[in-house]
């Protein structure tokens, strides 16, 4: 009788094939959670920027910051640390110009109020912060994407 220790070739490949299968099920969900929570850093990000700006207020007699700069923020991009992270906008309502992922975006009008924006993963997030005069936000969200129709 032989002595027969290991395992066949035939339990090794059964192995092999369910490792493989546990391997393709995960894999995506991996990849799915890991950039949510690229556009949750984003989110963070923004929010971050908006109590920046809002301690810049308080420190300057209710006058918002005209330029991103001024607030003295910093924050990491989630997709990648040598990209951009801040762009400033000239004014409270007009678009983004970057398309780089992870952009947090900062407009003002003329210290009376603010707008932050950012870029995802796939484009622009949806999610847009403001303070200031709400008034100015009202007459100025009406065709430049801060309404409910985005």
């Amino acid at each position: 009788m032989r002595n027969a220790k290991g395992f066949t070739l035939v339990e090794l490949m059964i192995v092999v094939v369910i490792v493989g299968i546990l391997a393709a099920l995960a894999i995506p969900n991996f990849i799915a959670m890991q950039a949510r929570a690229k556009e949750a850093s984003v989110k963070g990000n923004m929010h971050r920027f908006q109590m920046s700006s809002e301690d810049y207020a308080m420190t300057h007699e209710g006058v918002y910051a005209q330029d991103a700069a001024q607030i003295g923020c910093t924050l990491r991009n989630p997709f990648g640390a040598s990209l951009a992270c801040i762009e400033d906008r000239s004014s409270m309502f007009g678009p983004m110009t970057s398309v780089v992922r992870g952009v947090v975006s900062y407009g003002d009008s003329l210290g009376r109020g603010y707008v932050i924006k950012a870029n995802g993963d796939h484009g622009p997030l949806r999610l847009v912060l403001s303070g200031g005069d709400t008034d100015l936000l009202i007459v100025g969200a009406v065709g430049q994407g801060l309404g409910g129709s985005e």
